[in-house]
């Protein structure tokens, strides 16, 4: 009787114990609380984003007082945009997105959906005045700042310290092969020939393209090229400028860093960009998070071990510079007055002129 009784009461008492952590469950996952064990970035599944991220993981869950932070990917708008309305049951923090016209946001700003900056000042007192005009001309709001900019790579031209930079004597090389090649080449045309071609449209812009090529010497052989291809040739070469982005001078070896230099960008800059936004939650604690969150990542040098990680540059200009290009390429920066960014370029509907100008300028 006495063992029956034993076993009754251990039976009673397990089911007791299991009842009332299922209610402790219920009750935590009711409240948000047991979603914050764990969180999500989300970011492009190109370009370098997921492994500039991946080793500070841990670092981040630990100042925002999550037990795992991971990572989501996306690869179109679509999905970019399906990332932002689910924020609350992923339990999303944050996004970062490329300036890109493959991923508008406008309609998402215009929305619900994505939580303001709450220190908007402290954005604006990071960010070179350039870089702040690109944006609000891109994503204007009176009211908020849904925006914050992250990283940059802006296109440089670069010559051997055994020649000149001067562009009348050097021919510039610049691949044209790949689409984004050819939005590089349009963007640094408008910032070189600005303000003529800044609004200038594509049956326009390609009309003029024979002397756009023409006035700068454009080194025939390099059109032909690959991007990987354009370095070699550049050294084997003499009286040669090469236009690349300011990521491709982490392929250079040490020697060849020491023989180059990096031109004068001058008032009106080209750059890619990336920033981050943060979906709108519904909880006060998530809310919370986010906050954390924004002033966690104006931490400059937060900033600068991301975008160090794909060799880019952190737009805050609080960071420290990786080396001499990097101090160079912000200190230009700061004192640029506009600036065109090529993935916002629209893609070149009429190829087939694009190439016929080409080849009338070197018949």
């Amino acid at each position: 009787m006495k063992a029956k009784r034993a076993v009754r009461i251990f039976v009673f008492g397990l089911f007791f114990t299991s009842l009332l952590l299922v209610s402790i469950i219920f009750y935590l996952e009711l409240s948000g609380k047991l979603r914050d064990r764990s969180a999500y970035i989300v970011l492009p599944n190109e370009g370098g984003y997921v492994e500039s991220w991946v080793p500070y993981l841990s670092q981040l869950a630990r100042a925002l007082d999550v037990s795992d932070l991971s990572i989501k990917t996306y690869t179109t708008n679509a999905d970019l945009h399906d990332y932002i309305k689910k924020a609350d049951a992923l339990n999303i923090l944050w996004i970062e997105v490329p300036l890109s016209s493959d991923f508008p946001i406008a309609d998402i700003i215009e929305t619900d959906l994505l939580t303001p900056l709450y220190n908007p000042q402290k954005v604006l007192e990071s960010t070179p005045t350039v870089i702040q005009k690109t944006f609000f001309s891109t994503y204007p709001s009176s009211e908020n700042t849904y925006v914050l900019p992250f990283t940059m790579n802006p296109l440089v031209q670069i010559y051997k310290n055994s020649e000149t930079e001067d562009g009348e004597k050097n021919t510039l090389l610049i691949p044209l092969q790949k689409e984004e090649d050819k939005k590089k080449f349009i963007s640094f045309c408008r910032t070189t020939f600005y303000p003529y071609l800044s609004s200038m449209e594509e049956e326009n812009l390609l009309s003029t393209l024979p002397s756009l090529l023409a006035y700068l010497r454009i080194d025939k052989t390099s059109i032909n090229y690959q991007k990987s291809e354009i370095i070699p040739y550049f050294f084997k070469n003499s009286k040669k400028n090469v236009l690349i982005n300011a990521s491709d001078l982490a392929s250079f070896s040490v020697e060849q860093r020491l023989a180059v230099s990096i031109a004068s960008l001058g008032k009106t800059i080209s750059s890619d960009f990336s920033y981050l936004v943060f979906p709108q939650r519904t909880s006060d604690l998530h809310n919370e998070k986010i906050r954390s969150a924004q002033d966690y990542l104006l931490i400059p040098e937060v900033a600068f071990n991301i975008a160090s990680k794909r060799n880019h540059l952190p737009v805050n200009i609080e960071s420290i510079s990786k080396n001499v290009f990097n101090d160079f390429i912000k200190k230009q920066i700061r004192q640029a007055e506009n600036c065109f960014v090529p993935a916002l370029e629209a893609d070149i509907e009429n190829n087939e002129l694009f190439l016929k100008s080409i080849k009338i300028l070197f018949q």
